[in-house]
């Protein structure tokens, strides 16, 4: 109706302001003037529902190559990870020999934000190989508010 008033934390968002979370708190995503905050996303709200907020940054990661060359995925956050396979990587080794013959799984998720790789090889290595390790397909990896990885491929030194 013409009469009514859209109010800045209400809860009720009617397209006026950006965002409308239910309150008037700043650093949860919509500040007190209803605007959505740098590095967050807003959505979901309407005339009977409060917008929620979430962060919108997305994560990145690490490899940590361990003795023996296992291999640790280190997430800079919580990842909303169910079930990981071999298949959801792709393994590459570079360096002085022609060929490496090497087989890895995908081990065990040790949290929310590290993932265990097994690498063997039957090669002998020389000290000068370097390891790609890329994700596929990307959109399997996500955090827990939906943010996809940012990283798709990571690299390291084997010892």
């Amino acid at each position: 109706p013409a009469d009514c008033v859209e109010i800045c934390g209400d809860g009720r968002n009617f397209n006026k302001y950006e965002c409308d979370d239910g309150n008037l708190e700043k650093g949860d995503g919509c500040d007190d003037h209803c605007f959505v905050e740098d590095g967050y996303k807003c959505s979901g709200g309407g005339p009977n529902q409060k917008d929620t907020c979430t962060e919108a940054t997305q994560p990145t990661a690490t490899l940590v190559v361990r003795s023996g060359n296992d291999l640790e995925i280190v997430f800079s956050e919580s990842m909303n990870i169910q079930k990981v396979e071999t298949s959801n990587f792709m393994i590459g080794i570079s360096g002085s020999q022609a060929e490496y013959d090497y087989s890895f799984q995908a081990a065990e998720i040790l949290s929310q934000n590290r993932i265990y790789l097994d690498l063997k090889f039957e090669t002998t290595l020389r000290g000068d190989e370097t390891i790609v390790v890329k994700f596929q397909p990307i959109d399997l990896f996500h955090d827990t508010s939906g943010n996809q990885l940012e990283t798709e491929e990571l690299f390291g030194r084997l010892h």
